[in-house]
């Protein structure tokens, strides 16, 4: 019997909360205040019955910049994605030989680990140059691709901030853009000059006189 007594005391409380939730903690509304600064009228929410947060164009500047922020490094994680999916994809608009592309600091069984631990940590945060030296065919190009794919890979540069080419196809670049008949455009500047990161492959193995 005071066990059933209990339980309607239990009810009728539950039902007494319920009843009284919806006028204590009412639904929000969308309201429109003006910024205490400019005027310019601001959308915002609050609960009913309580005064409207004050906002300022500021406030309201910073919530926009970090919902762009937001935005972008959505998109540059998207994009950064999309290189690990298909890296060759990116190199070879780069200038990159197809005999190269797979070069990663992973594949060099050959080359000394002092040496590629070094051209690893220079391609996290590259910093002035770095040059490899040594005969034909020990590896230098196929590290030098290593560079260039790690740097991609971590979003240090995007695509368009580098750029991989030989020696002798840079000079003949630079030999037609100071002909006679190349016109203003081509002796004005070199565009490859300003890219943050640039590649140059066989450097050395050509004759400045040709």
């Amino acid at each position: 019997m005071q066990t059933e007594r209990l339980r309607q005391i239990d009810e009728q409380c539950r039902e007494r909360i319920d009843a009284d939730l919806p006028a204590r903690f009412p639904a929000p509304e969308r309201v429109t205040v003006k910024c205490g600064r400019c005027g310019a009228e601001l959308r915002v929410q609050r609960l009913l019955g309580c005064r409207p947060p004050a906002l300022t164009c500021q406030e309201r500047m910073s919530r926009i910049e970090a919902e762009r922020e937001a935005t972008e490094e959505a998109a540059r994680q998207a994009r950064l994605a999309s290189y690990r999916a298909d890296p060759a994809a990116i190199l070879r608009p780069l200038g990159v030989p197809e005999r190269v592309l797979p070069a990663t600091f992973d594949l060099c069984p050959d080359l000394p680990g002092e040496l590629v631990e070094a051209a690893r940590r220079w391609a996290e945060r590259p910093d002035g140059f770095m040059v490899f030296t040594g005969p034909p065919g020990c590896g230098k190009s196929w590290l030098a691709v290593g560079v260039l794919r790690n740097v991609l890979l971590a979003g240090v540069y995007d695509p368009g901030a580098v750029r991989f080419i030989a020696e002798a196809d840079y000079l003949e670049r630079r030999r037609q853009a100071m002909a006679p008949d190349a016109g203003a455009a081509g002796r004005r500047g070199n565009p490859l000059a300003s890219l943050p990161l640039l590649v140059f492959d066989d450097l050395g193995a050509s004759r400045l006189t040709n």
